[in-house]
């Protein structure tokens, strides 16, 4: 499957690697740059980013409405392909800027908006605590945190993982901070956010809830009591299932 998506990926980049087709083409090549992040070719991800992003910021700055939208997706996938290719430093930027595009835009638009200024928060807070930058990773955290916490109310099934994602973050930024068991409470209300959807279909949400699992264990007291509860019991079997399923697939 790797094979096969690499392959899908290069052939994007073949047929639209003219400066002809870039523009109308865009999309496709975003597309081809996440596929390479993925199998690891973290560099030509890279380069594809760069050069998308550059060609968005001209046509953002001739044309702001139709085009601010897609430089804000463009720079926050550019952090995270700087993050992949260790430049964690120069991810800071990009993560800034795409954060204040969508702030801007969810201003006036929040219903459009919102939920993409949440997902640039989260980003700009992993970027910041993997800089080094935890105490100042925290605020934009709690924000993303606060904005899908209000949409998984209105949205349950589109926003509890993201939620439950964004309270794994504020959780691994504690832990850095020195503070596990602090940690470990962001850990259980993401796995706590997570279980409905979890329980109801494991294969999609397995790789998500085990992670908030793995980091709760690692750092809860060896006496909290949510181990000891049906909900967490039940989640550890599923996703024991779910791993002895996918060896034997």
């Amino acid at each position: 499957m790797h094979l096969v998506r690499t392959a899908y990926a290069v052939k994007i980049c073949e047929l639209t690697e003219t400066e002809a087709y870039w523009e109308e083409n865009l999309g496709l090549r975003l597309t081809a740059s996440v596929i390479f992040a993925e199998n690891g070719n973290y560099k030509r991800a890279m380069k594809i980013s760069e050069e998308i992003t550059s060609i968005y910021q001209r046509l953002a700055t001739a044309n702001p409405a139709a085009y601010e939208p897609d430089l804000a997706a463009s720079l926050n996938n550019l952090a995270i392909r700087y993050s992949e290719s260790g430049r964690r430093n120069e991810a800071i930027a990009p993560a800034e800027k795409a954060v204040a595009i969508r702030k801007r835009l969810a201003s006036e638009n929040p219903s459009a908006y919102e939920p993409y200024l949440a997902g640039s928060l989260n980003n700009l807070a992993n970027r910041y605590s993997e800089s080094g930058r935890r105490n100042e990773a925290i605020a934009p955290a709690e924000k993303a945190r606060d904005i899908y916490e209000r949409l998984a109310t209105e949205n349950p099934a589109a926003y509890e993982p993201n939620l439950a994602n964004s309270f794994g973050t504020l959780g691994t930024i504690y832990v850095e901070l020195g503070k596990p068991l602090d940690g470990a409470v962001f850990f259980k209300r993401g796995i706590e956010t997570l279980s409905r959807l979890f329980l109801q279909s494991p294969q999609y949400f397995s790789k998500l809830m085990a992670n908030l699992v793995w980091c709760y264990e690692k750092n809860c007291s060896s006496d909290d009591e949510f181990q000891a509860s049906d909900l967490y019991k039940k989640i550890v079997q599923v996703l024991k299932q779910q791993s002895s399923s996918t060896a034997e697939d």
